[in-house]
């Protein structure tokens, strides 16, 4: 399981910004939800249960983006799906706490596995310096290339985000290799490759009304929450899987304009 506490730097001096993180992270989150979703839990601090990477991912990646936040992200097991993120307990809890703590000194994110969760160290510190490279990639960008990232993340081709834009195509182009727009993408499917890996080797759990139990045999390999539901979550480095369908993965696509979407 993967926790995630996120607490708003100067949070003494700057406006509340809960309400719309909160917004933001339904809203990234709505394809692949938490099993507890995000709350303010105490003062400016939100928290969300994710059983799957995919979300997990979304939800880190829509917070980096936003920037101003401390983020830490607990790996464990959760003692039966609460009703709601506050009634939350397990190890994945405490060691969320323990990195959002972390988080507050090193400024950006941190990592933290329960000792249940049968996740190496190492894998713990890739999955952390992961995020932290991405937070830094992002954070260095200035605001000309922020504009030409979202009209790609919209969606638009090199040479539609230069008519939106109102620049040529060749400058968007150099806005997007400047703000590492393309290694940042392939960050986030390596990191989410990582965190799929996690959950679905041992430390994978199956939920049921009394607690979390580990998985053994084929369903760890598999690394498939049964949920209270009955809906089985795959993960791999390939694909998520949820109700029987499997998305497609891969390298970004080109247009017929030769443009790399």
């Amino acid at each position: 399981m993967f926790v995630l506490t996120i607490d708003q730097r100067h949070s003494r001096t700057e406006t509340d910004r809960v309400p719309v993180l909160l917004d933001i992270l339904r809203e990234v989150c709505a394809t692949s939800p938490p099993l507890a979703g995000f709350e303010r839990t105490v003062g400016d601090e939100i928290q969300g249960l994710f059983g799957d990477a995919a979300g997990a991912v979304a939800a880190v990646r829509a917070v980096v983006r936003e920037g101003g936040w401390h983020l830490g992200i607990g790996i464990g097991l959760i003692e039966g799906v609460p009703a709601t993120v506050r009634e939350g307990r397990g190890s994945a809890f405490v060691s969320a706490r323990e990195a959002v703590d972390a988080a507050k000194s090193s400024g950006d994110v941190a990592v933290r596995a329960g000792g249940d969760a049968a996740v190496s160290p190492l894998m713990v510190s890739t999955i952390e310096v992961m995020c932290r490279f991405l937070a830094a990639t992002i954070a260095g960008r200035t605001e000309a290339q922020i504009q030409a990232v979202r009209a790609l993340d919209s969606g638009l081709t090199g040479r539609q985000a230069a008519r939106e834009l109102g620049v040529s195509a060749s400058a968007v182009s150099q806005r997007r290799t400047a703000a590492g727009y393309d290694l940042e993408m392939r960050g986030w499917e390596v990191l989410e490759e990582l965190m799929s890996a996690v959950q679905g080797g041992s430390g994978a759990t199956r939920l049921n009304g009394n607690g979390a139990t580990p998985l053994s045999g084929t369903d760890a390999a598999l690394g498939a929450d049964a949920t209270p539901g009955g809906r089985a979550y795959a993960h791999g480095s390939d694909a998520v899987v949820r109700d029987g369908r499997a998305p497609a993965r891969g390298r970004r696509g080109v247009n017929a304009d030769g443009e790399e979407r």
